[in-house]
């Protein structure tokens, strides 16, 4: 079953009509013949898609990045690269990523690479890691070109973080933040609690203007910028989303 709204590529390229998944099965059609491609990995979690379609390593023939995901939202999609090497013979090369990913396609030198931003998520998951992973295609196979972490926070003077609230001794007890967050002199709290399906921090702001139970982002590290937007202080999530009040509560920027 193809999910046409499972698109995960930050820069889409055009699917190809002579490479497409049908009842779940992936097909190519090369030369007027009709091939269908599949292994253990194929056949796995339902929600497929074709995501683009290139020569990545400029062979003359085209490569297939294709998504795979399962139904509910614990996990992550996988993606794989399915390469045409000719005379009908298909190769599926899985990338070996995690978390929730999103993958795109770059330029360097003239020549395709896939770079993938990593970022750790699910079930008592507190980790903020983000990485950055960039693979070449060769041969007929995925090259491991560098795996980069990042280093750098977006800087917040308060700030809670969901592995301190993680231990049996804190997971049901919440935790509060006083700080000046909208415009008077009457201080503000932002109240956080562990959240262990997501590894994350529910929390929610009681202004003394604009009321109790102001919806804050769900995150792993949720700090307090000192600039403001429509008179409450911004908002950190992870390491650099800012969130930013509406009047009512936060959305990201």
């Amino acid at each position: 079953m193809s999910d046409p709204s499972a698109r995960y590529f930050t820069e889409m390229l055009p699917d190809s009509p002579d490479v497409y998944f049908a009842n779940e099965s992936l097909f190519a059609e090369v030369n007027g013949r009709k091939y269908l491609i599949t292994n253990d990995y194929l056949e796995s979690d339902p929600y497929k898609s074709v995501e683009a379609v290139r020569d990545l390593d400029g062979d003359g023939l085209a490569e297939a990045i294709i998504s795979i995901r399962g139904s509910g939202t614990c996990c992550g999609p996988s993606f794989a690269i399915v390469s045409d090497r000719g005379n009908g013979f298909f190769s599926v090369s899985e990338l070996e990523i995690h978390g929730f990913p999103v993958v795109e396609i770059i330029e360097q030198d003239n020549q395709p690479l896939i770079l993938v931003h990593g970022q750790q998520d699910g079930i008592e998951n507190t980790s903020i890691e983000e990485t950055q992973t960039i693979f070449r295609f060769e041969h007929g196979n995925l090259v491991l070109i560098s795996k980069m972490s990042n280093a750098s926070l977006l800087y917040a003077e308060q700030v809670f973080n969901s592995s301190d609230f993680a231990s049996e001794e804190s997971r049901d007890k919440s935790q509060v933040i006083e700080a000046m967050l909208d415009e008077d002199d009457i201080l503000d709290t932002l109240e956080c609690k562990y959240w262990a399906r997501w590894g994350t921090l529910n929390c929610e702001i009681n202004s003394s203007l604009h009321g109790q139970g102001v919806d804050a982002p769900t995150c792993d590290r949720v700090g307090v910028l000192s600039t403001k937007t429509n008179g409450m202080n911004d908002l950190v999530c992870r390491r650099r989303d800012v969130f930013v009040f509406d009047g009512k509560g936060y959305n990201k920027l």
